[in-house]
């Protein structure tokens, strides 16, 4: 399979906190041919890490490298590191940069770099252009490297299918076989090359990103929030780091329904910020998604059947950086366990549950907290080292 594709700078970078917006005219850039092939269906192992799908790609024939599936990106990140190490090139149409808006408004201008080949298994993609992403918060996630991110561009010749309870993706030129029962399927609606899908919120219609991305359940804009009914109003939640730098997160419950196609979530946790709607992985994590972005269709299979599940938002308050030495506190979260347990920002949680705190990644932790009462750790703070124990808390009943 080959063609030719002209792709758009215009994207959203959901992972980084980055929006790729057309400042100027020569922002919008005809790139090098992209030319993808395929041998037959490829089914390749995925690593889902800190809500990220993640497989081992080979570019410019050096890796392997570690790399997630972005569908809220349209097109390819790398780190500085992995475009050093393939020797990236520019040409005549990469040699500007990209004009990016974070997500708190700051602008930001990322080089641009053209890859001659990223291959998949037995699929390879010629004349790749990427952005290169020097932001911590996409270099490493609980202390294993991340070298870059694959937008939903990247597989515009190819059907992808992210396979979350198989821990797969997929690629192939057709619907492939062998899936649990089809449950939706739904139009795709492409804005700046990323998929959009239309919902509708306590009867409202919405068009919402399809955002692999992205953790958590549905985000909302602020200005949308303000015109919903909630059952448990917006609190300030975690912290959401944009590029380097944060702000703070609101969470709360909707009342009513949320449908998508024939998928439907009654009264769904929902968190607020960003600029457009997206779905994200607590949701896409029960499906085998499958992307076909020549017929603009999108499929969601799975083995449940009925409506998704819209659990309590558990939290014990804290908001966590991986460090060398444990976890940072980045931010605690306002009228919880941590606040009455005086922990702050910068304070170094250095044991989990009597284990190194190293030896727990960021999914470990959330699951402790889904299926615990209570946590117990050894902070090191200002003024020195002390056990804690925080009550698992509803941030949203």
């Amino acid at each position: 399979m080959t063609n030719l594709r002209r792709l758009s700078l215009a994207a959203m970078a959901a992972a980084t906190g980055v929006t790729f917006v057309p400042l100027e005219a020569e922002i919008i850039k005809e790139t090098a041919p992209l030319r993808t092939q395929i041998e037959g269906p490829v089914v390749m192992p995925a690593d889902t890490r800190d809500h990220l799908l993640f497989v081992t790609a080979m570019v410019n024939g050096r890796g392997p490298f570690r790399m997630f599936v972005d569908t809220g990106c349209s097109f390819t990140l790398v780190t500085p590191e992995l475009a050093a190490a393939v020797n990236a090139r520019t040409t005549a149409d990469t040699d500007a940069d990209a004009a990016a808006l974070n997500s708190l408004g700051e602008i930001v201008a990322l080089p641009l770099v053209l890859l001659d080949s990223v291959e998949l298994g037995r699929a390879r993609f010629e004349g790749v252009v990427a952005a290169i992403a020097p932001f911590s918060g996409l270099a490493m996630i609980d202390g294993i490297r991340v070298d870059g991110a694959l937008g939903f561009s990247f597989f515009s010749e190819v059907l992808l299918g992210l396979d979350y309870p198989g821990s797969r993706l997929l690629l192939t030129s057709r619907w492939p076989e062998g899936l649990p029962p089809l449950r939706a399927e739904m139009h795709v609606r492409e804005h700046s090359e990323v998929p959009f899908v239309m919902a509708r919120v306590q009867g409202r219609a919405l068009e919402v990103q399809i955002d692999s991305g992205a953790n958590g359940g549905m985000r909302i804009p602020g200005d949308l929030a303000a015109e919903l009914s909630w059952k448990a109003e917006p609190r300030p939640g975690p912290l959401v780091e944009a590029v380097g730098d944060e702000e703070r997160d609101y969470i709360g419950r909707l009342a009513g329904r949320l449908t998508v196609g024939e998928l439907e979530q009654i009264e769904p946790v929902v968190s607020i910020g960003g600029r457009l709607p997206a779905l994200g992985y607590d949701i896409l994590h029960r499906y085998c998604v499958v992307f076909d972005q020549r017929s603009d269709l999108v499929r969601f299979y799975s083995k449940e059947a009925g409506t998704i599940p819209a659990p309590s938002e558990r939290s014990v308050g804290l908001s966590l950086k991986r460090d060398p030495a444990g976890w940072r506190v980045a931010g605690v979260i306002p009228g919880s366990p941590a606040e009455e347990a005086h922990l702050a920002a910068g304070d170094l949680v250095a044991r989990i549950e009597g284990r190194r705190a190293t030896d727990w990644a960021r999914d470990q932790i959330h699951d402790w907290v889904e299926n615990h009462e209570a946590m117990a750790l050894v902070v090191s703070t200002p003024s020195g080292s002390r056990k804690v124990r925080l009550r698992v808390w509803s941030l949203v009943p």
